[in-house]
């Protein structure tokens, strides 16, 4: 016989909504570990997937840049490591081709190179071989290895020029009618990418929307739209590639997505655009019906989505108070 809940004991209720919450959220945790397992690059067991691959040797010809901007590198650091960048370089572009991955990977082993001949250091001449033949394969890039900078040239903003900046960024929920270019999104999108991330591996992705009604449809599985989804005039999708990431990073393909997603608003403010994000928060049965509508591949996972516009000329905003800095700033 079917109990009524209206029957129920109320802490009987909240017991019972309590188990439900937990089951969800042990489900979606349990959702993070599959798509990590399943689509993320194995240190010693390498596919043959251009995307894992890549990811790969962009964290492990980072480590020999870092290792030469160090205040004083150590001479003729990390040998079986360059040996092993090499081996998967020459099996990438065998299957692959060139490109300008391999091209920044010669361009920091001949820095390399430079830097310890520049020592008068000597290399064990079987090893100087293997990376001179190497970098004798093709062509070296215009990036990659060292970046020379001068301090006073760092930065062009003061920090009070930057918090007007930064202060100036709100989250809109009225725009104008008036279209947005999605030439002005790319070139924020070109200026967003150059957010930090884990071994400089980048898996971040933006998905652009345009059509009405696929943005009404994709913000119908979203609960933060409302009252103002019609005078949304483009709507971004940040995800991240779980390919980019590797052991106990699980986490991280979040961390760097939220990155590149904050630098993302800012390249969008500064283009006198407004945005608000909304946040994907989803059980993992409904980010793959989002995935799906969205046509997002089964390997990136959702971040968050940025509904854009332009502004109006007079516009209003939720102004919340902000937690005061001695609450946040914690000296040691």
């Amino acid at each position: 016989m079917k109990i009524s809940k209206a029957l129920l004991p109320r802490k009987l209720k909240e017991f019972i909504l309590r188990i439900l919450e937990i089951k969800k959220e042990a489900s979606s945790k349990s959702f993070d570990l599959y798509y990590h397992l399943r689509f993320s690059f194995k240190e010693h067991n390498l596919k043959d997937d251009q995307a894992q691959f890549k990811y790969y040797l962009t964290k492990h010809y980072h480590i020999v840049e870092k290792g030469l901007a160090l205040p004083e590198p150590r001479l003729g650091f990390g040998q079986p490591k360059i040996a092993d960048i090499i081996e998967k370089a020459q099996r990438y572009e065998s299957l692959f081709g060139s490109d300008e991955l391999t091209a920044s990977i010669r361009k920091t082993l001949k820095e390399y190179i430079a830097f310890n001949s520049a020592q008068n250091f000597e290399l064990p001449i079987q090893f100087e071989n293997l990376l001179s033949e190497f970098i004798q394969q093709g062509n070296t890039g215009n990036s990659g290895g060292l970046k020379d900078k001068k301090k006073n040239t760092s930065s062009t903003l003061t920090l009070d020029e930057y918090k007007d900046f930064a202060i100036g960024r709100t989250s809109v929920r009225n725009f104008s009618e008036e279209p947005v270019s999605i030439d002005l999104l790319y070139k924020a999108a070109d200026i967003a990418k150059n957010a930090p991330s884990v071994c400089n591996r980048q898996g971040w992705k933006i998905h652009c929307y345009s059509d009405k009604n696929t943005i009404i449809n994709l913000l119908s599985y979203q609960n933060g739209n409302a009252g103002f989804t019609h005078t949304i005039n483009k709507l971004l999708i940040v995800t991240a590639d779980v390919k980019a990431f590797t052991n106990f990073e699980s986490n991280q393909a979040f961390i760097d997505g939220g990155l590149f997603s904050m630098n993302l608003l800012l390249a969008i403010h500064a283009a006198g655009l407004g945005a608000c994000c909304l946040n994907t928060c989803y059980p993992s049965s409904k980010e793959k019906e989002v995935k799906t509508a969205a046509a997002i591949p089964d390997n990136e996972r959702l971040i968050m989505m940025i509904a854009v516009g332009n502004l109006k000329n007079d516009f209003s905003v939720a102004y919340s108070p902000r937690n005061p800095t001695e609450q946040i700033f914690v000296p040691h």
